[in-house]
């Protein structure tokens, strides 16, 4: 009896046809950290996350008028089809401003080149002046004795008013404790020249100098994990990182304050951060410390404008955070 209502609760709970289906939950869209937005899924649907990213509009260079009207001359400021002004301010009429379609047109073209290549991140800081789209090139183990996971991305990134070319940046990912933009590095430009013909080509181009790069960056990477290293001597590394060529003897007052506070916080993370007890003792768990430190911890400025976050994204990528963050892998590969 009670089998035969169960079978009849089934049989009305589910439509025949969709048995052999797949659910596949809509993309969305999550705020992430400053001006970055994660996709519920890796996904390759360009329009549906161009839409979703709200990049659906053109871009266009008016004349810059004074006060009493008259025009300035060679002088242009960018704006969107809605009217609002896009970018860091007036820049010279020479500049060639940058559709967000044209954006999504070369990271279209890079899908093509790699079949497993998926978007993952979307920038989306319109009142930076920027628009990109994060890519993901699969991950990787680095062999030992723990278990791990790096993931490499590509960040395809430009500004609305052409003020900058677009640029391609690899980043290190590491899931275990989310420290972002490891080892983030600039590997190539493309100018926004009048063709575009021209400028997908020189990207096919330079998509296998950027392959190339970041497979040695791997290598690099994985020679950290069999390079011993003391929590000691990491501590003396990470101090002369911030030194940066001063001697700690001369020091003094606030500045040895400073320092010594932000070398405590290092060494707490190296000792107790996610995963590094795996790693103990190798360069490999004092560059993820580093890392974590310039992701989370270390210390931005944020203005009116920006908040804390986006200030941290901000520095991370491109600022003080991505310049000490590469200056110390690079010493450690160098050991």
């Amino acid at each position: 009896m009670f089998s035969d209502l169960l079978n009849q609760s089934v049989k009305s709970s589910f439509d025949a046809n969709s048995y052999n289906s797949v659910y596949v939950p809509p993309l969305t869209l999550t705020h992430k950290m400053g001006g970055v937005y994660a996709l519920n899924e890796p996904s390759r649907e360009l329009s549906t996350i161009q839409t979703l990213a709200g990049h659906d509009f053109s871009v266009d260079m008016v004349p810059v008028h004074l006060a009493n009207g008259t025009e300035v001359p060679d002088k242009r400021i960018a704006v969107d089809d809605n009217g609002s002004m896009l970018g860091n301010g007036i820049v010279s009429n020479n500049y060639m401003p940058c559709q967000p379609s044209e954006l999504y047109s070369l990271a279209g073209h890079m899908l093509g080149l790699d079949d497993e290549m998926t978007i993952t991140d979307v920038v989306t800081s319109r009142n930076k002046n920027m628009i990109g789209l994060q890519l993901n090139k699969g991950s990787w183990s680095p062999t030992g004795e723990f278990g791990d996971r790096l993931e490499n991305n590509l960040l395809l990134l430009t500004t609305f008013d052409g003020t900058k070319p677009t640029s391609i940046r690899t980043i290190n990912f590491r899931p275990k404790c989310s420290n972002q933009y490891a080892a983030t590095k600039q590997l190539a430009s493309i100018r926004h020249t009048s063709r575009s013909d021209q400028r997908i080509f020189e990207l096919r181009r330079l998509l296998t100098v950027v392959t190339q790069q970041i497979e040695h960056t791997n290598e690099q990477i994985q020679a950290l994990v069999y390079k011993a290293m003391s929590k000691k001597s990491a501590s003396k590394w990470f101090s002369d990182l911030l030194l940066s060529g001063k001697d700690l003897a001369d020091m003094e007052g606030r500045a040895k304050t400073v320092h010594d506070n932000k070398l405590s916080d290092f060494e707490r993370i190296l000792r107790t951060g996610a995963g590094y007890e795996a790693g103990e003792n190798t360069a490999y768990a004092a560059f993820n410390a580093l890392t974590n430190y310039c992701t989370h911890e270390r210390a931005t400025r944020s203005s009116e404008n920006t908040d804390e976050n986006e200030a941290r994204w901000d520095s991370n990528l491109f600022g003080s955070a991505a310049s000490f963050a590469q200056s110390g892998f690079d010493r450690l590969v160098k050991m």
